[in-house]
């Protein structure tokens, strides 16, 4: 009895292990089935990891993943666009410039849809979530009509010398107070003197020396 026993459990045993064995490679052939993506494309780019795709720092946040997708830019200098992997979804990454102007001007509307769109919350964020880059189909369409007619060209080449003028404050002042205080700021506050600045110059034409006052008028005005 006890060998009977024995066999049907050796039996029940190998039959788990041969569903568990088959489950697997069912999964991880689904995970891997489109890897071959970007090469039958006929565009170059890294080869992809299980799970992780080109982007490990996803899942380890050791670093940023910004240092993956540098490293992918850095590796391929010398194609105008590169194919990889986010886990398993393919991703372009362009480096010609030309394409990247024929991508943001004339053809943008075939790019509009972005992962952005999938991520954010609008109720947690309702700023972002209003901004065209994390918008998609119907409401980036009717979010870039509001705001296209004013960003024409000319007018950013004249908003570009104004900004220029705020960016040249914000290294100044930097320099300044790190000769001072060291190499720590209130990043938060740094950066809310630089948008005031910013804003104050292109939308109202003033200074609102916000890198010379402790406190300026339009900051205490709302």
């Amino acid at each position: 009895l006890s060998a009977v026993v024995a066999r049907a459990s050796a039996k029940m045993l190998c039959t788990c292990l041969t569903v568990l064995g088959g489950l697997a490679t069912v999964v991880y052939l689904i995970l891997v089935w489109n890897f071959n993506y970007w090469k039958k494309a006929g565009i170059n780019g890294p080869k992809p990891k299980f799970l992780a795709g080109n982007l490990p720092n996803m899942w380890t946040q050791k670093q940023h993943i910004f240092y993956d997708l540098k490293k992918i830019y850095d590796d391929f200098k010398n194609e105008p666009v590169v194919g990889y992997f986010s886990v398993r979804t393919p991703q372009l990454m362009i480096r010609d410039p030309e394409l990247i102007k024929e991508v943001l001007t004339k053809s943008f509307r075939y790019f509009a849809a972005n992962t952005f769109s999938d991520v954010v919350d609008e109720k947690s964020d309702p700023l972002f979530a209003r901004n065209p880059f994390s918008l998609s189909g119907e409401k980036w369409k009717t979010r870039r009509a509001e705001i296209t007619p004013a960003f024409t060209n000319n007018r950013i080449k004249a908003l570009s010398m104004l900004v220029d003028e705020v960016c040249v404050r914000l290294s100044d002042y930097v320099k300044q107070n790190m000769e001072k205080n060291g190499s720590t700021f209130d990043a938060k506050e740094l950066m809310s003197k630089y948008t005031t600045d910013v804003v104050s110059n292109c939308v109202f034409a003033i200074d609102a020396q916000s890198f010379t006052k402790e406190n300026p008028e339009i900051r205490e005005m709302g």
